[in-house]
């Protein structure tokens, strides 16, 4: 899992902060994007939000504050994804037209390049893991994922939540996997959520 650039955030959340209307999602919303001349991104301020494929309910990823969604207009939105807000988020919702000029006016565009490429990563990941792997070998890929994602996802839903909803995979086969990882100590669960991972490749941005 690429960490998130914040560095690259930090040059366009400036740039952006005044731009667009401000919009408070409750938590359990569903938010979809505008095409055409109404395109839009939301530059989400505080906050969860999560990216689904319409067309199987696919969770592609979650993201939380602060991070500028709907740049691709290719692949994460309009129509074939949505947002599904997981808590309380404050956002504003910037016209593209308005983005791209504020990213000129201010020479971003190499860092909003650089944002794209990053949340492009994540999706071309998931397609990627799901070709031709077995279900042992997606579910300890997700695991891997689960353990490196910031605290604030790792506790907001439960493993078996997380591996289904990313994987496609069936419930049984979730279940089976994690049941023989636990047996053999390669991960701690507590009332669903994991608590200790020690899968190649986990390495928590902050303590499990």
């Amino acid at each position: 899992m690429r960490s998130k650039p914040m560095t690259v955030l930090e040059s366009l959340l400036p740039a952006l902060a005044n731009k667009g209307i401000a919009t408070v999602f409750q938590s359990g919303q569903i938010y979809t994007f505008s095409e055409g001349a109404e395109a839009e991104v939301l530059l989400i301020k505080q906050g969860l939000v999560a990216l689904h494929r319409s067309s199987d309910e696919r969770l592609i990823y979650y993201i939380q504050a602060p991070a500028l969604i709907g740049i691709n207009r290719l692949l994460e939105s309009r129509p074939h994804y949505y947002l599904h807000i997981q808590r309380k988020t404050r956002a504003s919702v910037i016209p593209v037209k308005a983005l791209e000029e504020s990213v000129e006016e201010k020479g971003l565009w190499k860092a909003l390049f650089e944002w794209q490429c990053y949340l492009t990563s994540k999706m071309h990941e998931l397609l990627l893991i799901n070709s031709h792997r077995g279900s042992e070998e997606v579910v300890r890929y997700f695991l891997t994922e689960l353990a490196n994602e910031p605290k604030s996802i790792r506790w907001h839903c439960t493993v078996a939540e997380y591996v289904i909803a990313r994987s496609g995979l069936s419930r049984s086969n979730v279940m089976k996997c994690l049941a023989q990882l636990r047996a053999s100590q390669q991960i701690v669960m507590k009332n669903g959520f994991l608590e200790f991972s020690q899968l190649s490749g986990s390495n928590p941005q902050d303590p499990l």
